[in-house]
């Protein structure tokens, strides 16, 4: 999977240039989209649909995604996130989500058979782009198991889920620290290490967007396979704990053959008063429909 990931990352900038408006496209640049595998490696588009109804097949006049607009985008591969938010972990219904938001995301694929396929390896990535189709890898952002549970890790891979975010999203759960909560384990405890572990034995993609500092560079010596940081400023740009250090991204990811994708999204790439913005004002100013996710 990663192999796949890999060859398309630098491809992501390129498109999100495509796509700007009133920009002047080259031949040669639409050549190359056209001839790349583009992977959007962070895309929220299943909790919309879950909240408010609809059909990502149908175009909408609103928001950043639909698949008739992914596919006329020349988009070939994409991590569908499956975001479940933290208004879940106090009654420790994170799980149930988990399943219900994946449940929902297979019934979407299926619904929308001639735009998109599930995709459970690198294989099926490529033999899916090359059909035509849209090739979605279900991706779980935030607590799957607030306690890393394994046989729940097991569970959500035979249901196809290959990404999984090792921090709960903003919370730091019981084996991983998040980057922006107090900091419990400074970093992973042992049995995150198993989580680490457990996911590479698996072939889950380890995704270390919103983990602390420690937490990214922990699982980079301890996973077997390259990590990912899928959506994430510079910190050297915006000095906010959400944002990666400049010596993970530029030295650590690299070096382990991982990679770290970024975001134009204004609040990780500008100096703002962050943390005085409410989720919803953050949700609404980025994506214009999208009120139940802050990044």
């Amino acid at each position: 999977m990663q192999a796949a990931i890999c060859r398309a990352r630098w491809l992501l900038a390129l498109s999100c240039l495509l796509g700007a408006s009133g920009v002047q496209v080259s031949d040669v640049a639409k050549r190359l989209h056209a001839d790349a595998l583009v992977f959007d490696a962070h895309l929220h588009a299943v909790n919309r649909y879950f909240y408010l109804g609809g059909d990502m097949g149908r175009s909408v006049p609103d928001g950043q995604f639909d698949l008739p607009r992914a596919r006329r985008g020349g988009v070939d591969a994409m991590f569908l996130s499956l975001y479940i938010s933290e208004k879940y972990y106090a009654q420790r219904y994170e799980t149930k989500q988990a399943l219900r938001l994946i449940d929902f995301a297979i019934e979407q694929i299926r619904r929308n058979g001639g735009f998109v396929e599930q995709a459970r390896n690198a294989t099926d990535v490529e033999r899916i782009a090359k059909s035509g189709k849209i090739a979605a890898v279900l991706d779980i952002e935030g607590g799957f198991d607030l306690d890393g549970d394994l046989r729940v890790l097991r569970d959500l891979y035979r249901l196809g889920v290959r990404v999984v975010q090792l921090p709960a999203h903003n919370w730091s759960n019981r084996f991983a620290d998040s980057c922006c909560a107090e900091k419990k384990w400074h970093g992973l405890t042992e049995h995150g290490r198993e989580v680490v572990r457990e996911m590479n034995r698996l072939g889950i993609v380890i995704n270390i967007s919103h983990a602390s500092d420690e937490t990214m560079e922990q699982a980079i010596d301890v996973s077997s396979d390259p990590v990912v940081a899928t959506h994430h400023g510079l910190r050297s740009v915006n000095d906010i704990p959400r944002n990666i250090r400049r010596n993970i991204s530029v030295f650590r990811l690299p070096m382990t053959s991982g990679f770290r994708l970024t975001t134009g999204w204004r609040w990780w790439t500008g100096p703002l008063n962050w943390l005085g913005r409410t989720p919803s004002r953050w949700a609404r100013t980025s994506t214009g429909a999208l009120p139940y996710h802050a990044g």
